[in-house]
């Protein structure tokens, strides 16, 4: 009877046996069972160099005799565990492996029941999990150095708006330190007029309402001072959609604030002296043009009654005196016209400078058939533009090239138009005297006329004129004088959409 109790607990011994060999083979970590003196009493089928009866304790002081910090740790927690001095220690260590990065493992000793004694030891590979946290953290350290090289300032902050991060440059715009900052919300600097403003518009972007929060709002610094400063911020949800943190930046904008301040006053300023000129413009096309009529009234009464009387040298005077009063109102004429460019207009419309030019070569009839001039064009296209601004500025060119033709010469203009990317371009070219080099720019100042301009009535604003008009409609103009002699007057007008 004894015989066969005795067989059946070895077979029931060998069948746990073999279950808990089953159980340790399962497992995915190396696992080994040591007794109290640390020799192996059972193994899994994941250790290659262990074997039931291996003094394990011994295999680790050996390898601690490396003078390996990772192997006198693992024999430190062995012993500490084997001793009783605690039920569970740890430690992680590199082993060297065949490609080119060391296998990471986490060493795991456990203490059985007080009962059983001895030890457990696992060894699971965390190579992954290293890799991971050591690509994590260059990522982190990648973007720690971004984040710190950013020109402009730079935050993070959670859900509840409170500070997690700022950089340097945040820190120079608020006057705050680093510290000082993580403990405020991105509220707490905004100028009492702007906060209320800040709050719906950060609460619309955490609700996802809108996409990206942009404002122009102002600081107060730690100092009391004022800053302007332009703000950029969205939200960053994990994959469940949950906010994870928001991301913003921040540009001190004070100088431009204050550049801008001054422009609008400087522009304010302009615009005063604009209307006090057009006002002077007006006072001298009525008030100055009456008394160079009663002169003229007058110097026609006088050569009329005195004809008989008067000798050739008199006459001769009061043809240039005439003539000078002519001249003078033409010069108010143009002053007025001069003034009123960009400002009485009807406004940019779609129109086609084909119509402005026919307005032009109307209002040139007595010229164009004093001097015989031939004009042509090529064909002239629709664009946003102001018709009688255009109508002037084609009159003007056209008009100085008839003035200053070649002596003897028949006048012979030309007007083409080509699109070069998104402007047209212009050009009046005509067979005329030619504008020397150095008077390219100058013809197209005020009072200023070419070489020879004695030949010429005009005033020496014509030019001026188109100048200002085409800048008035975003374009610019210039003039090209080939040594073979005449001109082309070029200008560009952007190609814009009604």
């Amino acid at each position: 009877m004894r015989t066969e109790q005795k067989r059946e607990d070895e077979m029931t011994a060998k069948r746990c046996a073999r279950l808990w060999r089953g159980v340790l083979d399962v497992l995915p970590q190396k696992l080994a069972v040591l007794d109290a003196k640390g020799a192996v009493t059972a193994v899994n089928g994941r250790w290659d160099e262990l074997e039931i009866g291996t003094d394990y304790l011994a295999f680790c002081r050996q390898a601690a005799q490396s003078g390996k910090p990772t192997a006198a740790e693992a024999l430190r927690c062995l012993e500490a565990v084997l001793r009783g001095e605690t039920d569970e220690a740890r430690t992680e260590y590199p082993c060297d492996s065949t490609d080119s990065e060391d296998n990471w493992f986490l060493m795991r000793v456990l203490r059985p029941p007080a009962h059983v004694g001895g030890a457990i030891v696992s060894h699971t590979d965390i190579t992954a999990r290293k890799r991971a946290e050591e690509a994590l953290r260059r990522n982190e350290e990648r973007f720690r150095t971004f984040f710190e090289s950013l020109g402009v300032g730079a935050v993070q902050f959670d859900s509840h708006t409170h500070l997690t991060r700022v950089n340097d440059r945040y820190c120079q715009i608020t006057g705050y330190t680093r510290d000082e900052l993580l403990k405020k919300t991105v509220f707490d600097l905004d100028h009492p007029d702007d906060c209320e403003a800040d709050r719906r518009s950060y609460a619309r972007l955490l609700a996802g309402k809108t996409p990206i929060h942009v404002a122009e709002k102002r600081y107060v610094r730690k100092d009391g001072t004022i800053a302007w400063v332009h703000v950029t911020a969205a939200v960053v949800r994990d994959d469940r959609g949950e906010i994870v943190h928001v991301a913003g930046t921040v540009e001190d904008i004070t100088e431009r604030k204050r550049a801008e301040e001054q422009l609008q006053l400087t522009a304010d300023e302009l615009e005063r002296s604009n209307q006090d000129l057009e006002q002077f413009a007006y006072f001298a096309s009525h008030d100055l043009k009456e008394p160079l009529g009663v002169i003229n009234l007058y110097l026609g009464l006088l050569k009329k009654k005195y004809a008989t009387i008067l000798d050739e040298k008199a006459v001769e005077i009061i043809a240039h005196a005439t003539n000078a009063s002519k001249r003078m109102s033409q010069l108010i004429n143009d002053l007025l016209a001069f003034s009123r460019v960009g400002r009485k207009t009807e406004g940019f419309t779609r129109m086609g400078m084909s119509e402005a030019l026919a307005g032009a070569m109307g209002n040139l009839r007595a010229a164009l058939e004093g001097s015989g001039a031939m004009v042509t064009h090529d064909p002239l296209p629709m664009l946003m533009a102001d018709k009688a601004m255009m109508t002037q500025l084609l009159q003007n060119l056209v008009g100085n090239a008839i003035k200053y033709a070649a002596e003897g010469v028949r006048p012979v203009i030309h007007i083409a138009a080509r699109r070069e990317q998104d402007v047209w371009k212009f050009s009046v070219r005509d067979n005329g005297q030619g504008v020397p080099s150095e008077d390219h720019q100058r013809v197209f100042v005020m009072f200023q006329r070419g070489r020879d301009h004695r030949r010429s009535d005009g005033t020496g604003i014509g030019l001026a004129i188109c100048k200002k008009i085409v800048e008035h409609h975003g374009g610019r103009i210039w003039v090209e004088s080939p040594p073979e002699g005449g001109s082309t007057f070029c200008f560009t007008l952007p190609n814009r959409e009604g």
